[in-house]
This record gives C-alpha cells, structure tokens and sequence, in this order.
C-alpha cells in the first residue's frame, strides 16, 4: 500500500512584520555614572515597553494603520455574545461562559487552553458566578498564603488591563470581550531581540546620547476555529 503524504498547509500562516520603533534621549550625565552599565537598563526598559505594546495591540477591537490584526478582528474566529448569544451582548452569564469552552472542542481544539480578559471581567463579573448548585465557578485557591491563580471551568485565566472595555457591540456599550483558546494557536512572528542603535549627535546641543530601539512583530492565528472570541461583555 503506497502512502499520500499529508499537506501540513503550512503556507497559510504568513507574516508581514511590523516595526515597533522608540528613540529616548540620555543625559551624558548619566552614561559616565550609570552602574550596572546603562545599556543594559535600556534593553530592559524597551524590551518591557515593546511586550506590552505587543499586548495592546494583541487584544485591541482594530488593526491601526501599519499595525498587526489583532485577534478581535482576524479572519475565520469563532465568535459569539455574552447574555446567551444576545445580538448586543450583556452581562457574561455561566451558559456563555460554557457554550465558549464548547466553542472550542466542536472546532477541534486541543491541547491546554485558557482564558485570555480584562481584569475587570475576571474580577468583577465572573468570579461573583455561581453552578446550578450554587458553587462558585472560579477554582484554584489552594492556601490562603498563596498568590490567587483562578481557573475558569478548570482552565487557566489569565487577565491583562489591555483589552478594551469601551467596545459597543449593536446596541450595547461599554463592553469586553474574551478569548478562549490554546495559546498556541495564536502565532507571534518576531526574529527575535530588539535592534538597538546609538547616536552622539542627533542630541549633541543637549549633551545627550540617542538610543534607537526597534522591534519587529506580528500575529497569525491557526488554527483560527478554535480561537474562540466571547464578545459583548458588560463591564
């Protein structure tokens, strides 16, 4: 019996990378003192920079003009709204927050998925949730002398003050939304390390030295599916 080999269809992730660029002026003054040595304070402080940069522009409704796509705007998601698929969402509800996990397993997700929100959608809408027996739904508080790590339906959740909450989904406004998915499933294309470029002049009558950072990244999400986007959310 002779084998077809299987097309992995690799050639549908792609990138189109984006620049990430910052230009910070440093007094003279402070390179002939700085200890540790300063560039490497100022690899830090960019690389920080460009991650949550990174991370806004990861969880924003729209791509900007020369930005990636952000997942609330790629093709082939699986979407749905918040109060039981309302056309304008509302308040996150346990059927919503079950029918998304569901989401994910009919589109054949595997692996370890997780949640992705806003704190605030954590914090304030979800956690106060109870089952149909009236247990809280969020899990994870082992010790009390242990930092609070939440599980959501038994998934990880993890929150981050990115996503927006001023969205309007049809008559709805002041909303969020949440993602539900593998994380790899969602790609970052990045050569890696943050090219860093010196100038003495470019400040020169401030007696100070130019520090060019750029960074360069994009997004793919594969497979799309099973990215899963509870839209809608109620803040």
């Amino acid at each position: 019996m002779t084998l077809t080999p299987s097309d992995l269809n690799a050639g549908q992730v792609s990138f189109d990378l984006k620049s990430q660029k910052s230009l910070t002026a440093i007094p003279n003054e402070l390179l002939a003192v700085s200890v540790p040595a300063v560039d490497q304070i100022i690899s830090e402080i960019l690389g920080l920079a460009f991650a949550q940069d990174e991370m806004a522009k990861m969880a924003q409704t729209a791509a900007g003009t020369g930005q990636p796509t952000p997942a609330y705007a790629a093709a082939g998601t699986t979407t749905l709204n918040a109060n039981n698929n309302n056309a304008s969402g509302g308040a996150v509800n346990y059927k919503d927050l079950l029918a998304t996990v569901g989401k994910f397993y009919a589109q054949k997700g595997k692996g370890n998925p997780a949640w992705f929100m806003h704190p605030t959608v954590f914090y304030a809408d979800i956690m106060g949730i109870l089952d149909t027996t009236n247990r809280p739904i969020i899990t994870g508080q082992d010790n009390v002398e242990q930092a609070f790590m939440g599980k959501l339906l038994g998934f990880p959740v993890y929150v981050s003050a990115e996503f927006p909450v001023n969205q309007v989904v049809g008559s709805g406004s002041g909303q969020s939304y949440a993602i539900f998915t593998n994380p790899q499933y969602i790609n970052i294309g990045t050569p890696g390390g943050i090219e860093i470029a010196v100038s003495t002049e470019r400040f020169f009558d401030s007696n100070q030295v130019a520090v060019r950072g750029v960074n360069k990244i994009d997004f793919a999400f594969a497979p799309a599916a099973a990215v899963v986007l509870l839209k809608g959310i109620t803040v």
